[in-house]
């Protein structure tokens, strides 16, 4: 089995942290410490949409030049330790500010499909043109921000542009349709990987484009009220799966209801409490031959609990024969 560790490295997306330390830069750091401990590489998707509103005000604010500065140290350290860099979009940033202080969000424009098509094209480019330029090695792959990929003839061009022909923005499974949030992957191919020319659901082998899906699970309404349970306690407490940092989006009272009292589907993540699932996932998915088996994280939303079962799925991989790769690795 190939087991691909794949990061999102973005703030959180609400209240974004006034100190990026906690947020980004040290849990970001103890996660790599651990893969070097097992000479283990993952895939970074760097919201380059919050790397480009830190270049365009980084002159006018101190904090933000010192903000952009430890990015760009921090990713190109990575770089040089093995780790893929991808390519990752949220284009609310465009209608972002920071105003001395903080920053002020808006969200009305949150996906890539709340541009027009020349839009979506000129932010997908330079957004890709500023992180390549910090960079040593070529860009391969691309992720989708809040998993929006759709539609993909917004941004097939611009892709094509900039010569990325993975995409890892998928989950079996997966359907949402809110304000911000918008997808629905229950008509996607039910496979570990496949090729697509037009559109990611349309499986073409003769495609440019190779999509590699997040392992997805059903989680029970009871287990989901149980991670609910968990995200209220840490609220009021220091618990090992709190990581105050910031403030996500919050989903509409329509998903939390359906996720409470139905079955729904979920990319199999190392984050906070769902990563107390990793390795059990990880042995049903062994007995069942999955060749690839692609797991979810984001720094902002580690936990104590997220390192040690991180690295007991690690040794225990290594141990089983599997091997970890970046995402680069696919069309190879």
């Amino acid at each position: 089995m190939n087991l691909y560790l794949t990061l999102d490295y973005e703030l959180f997306l609400m209240i974004p942290p006034d100190n990026i330390e906690h947020s980004l830069i040290d849990p970001t750091n103890k996660f790599n410490n651990i893969l070097k401990k097992y000479n283990v590489n993952a895939t970074y998707y760097v919201d380059a949409g919050y790397l480009f509103a830190l270049n365009k005000q980084k002159k006018d604010f101190p904090k933000l030049n010192d903000d952009f500065n430890k990015v760009v140290s921090q990713l190109q350290n990575l770089e040089l330790s093995g780790n893929d860099i991808g390519l990752h979009v949220h284009p609310h940033w465009e209608d972002c500010y920071y105003n001395g202080c903080k920053w002020i969000m808006n969200h009305s424009r949150y996906k890539l499909a709340d541009f027009t098509k020349e839009e979506a094209t000129s932010i997908l480019v330079k957004y890709y043109i500023l992180l390549q330029s910090i960079l040593k090695y070529k860009i391969q792959s691309y992720r989708a921000g809040g998993w929006c990929i759709e539609p993909f003839s917004n941004i097939r061009d611009a892709l094509i542009d900039c010569e990325i022909f993975i995409d890892s923005s998928v989950f079996i499974g997966g359907f949402c349709n809110n304000k911000t949030h918008q997808y629905d992957f229950r008509k996607y191919p039910k496979k570990e990987t496949w090729k697509f020319n037009s559109d990611p659901y349309l499986e073409d082998p003769n495609g440019l484009f190779t999509e590699l899906p997040f392992t997805s699970y059903q989680l029970s309404p009871i287990l989901y009220w149980k991670i609910l349970f968990n995200k209220l306690i840490s609220k009021f407490s220091n618990t090992l799966y709190n990581n105050k940092s910031g403030h996500a989006i919050n989903p509409s009272f329509e998903d939390v209801l359906k996720k409470l009292f139905f079955k729904s589907f979920h990319a199999v993540s190392i984050d906070s409490f769902k990563s107390s699932y990793l390795k059990s996932i990880y042995l049903k998915q062994k007995i069942n031959n999955t060749s690839n088996f692609n797991i979810i994280g984001h720094p902002k939303c580690f936990s104590e609990k997220t390192y040690l079962h991180v690295d007991s799925l690690i040794q225990t991989a290594i141990n089983s024969g599997d091997s970890f790769q970046t995402i680069s690795s696919i069309n190879k």
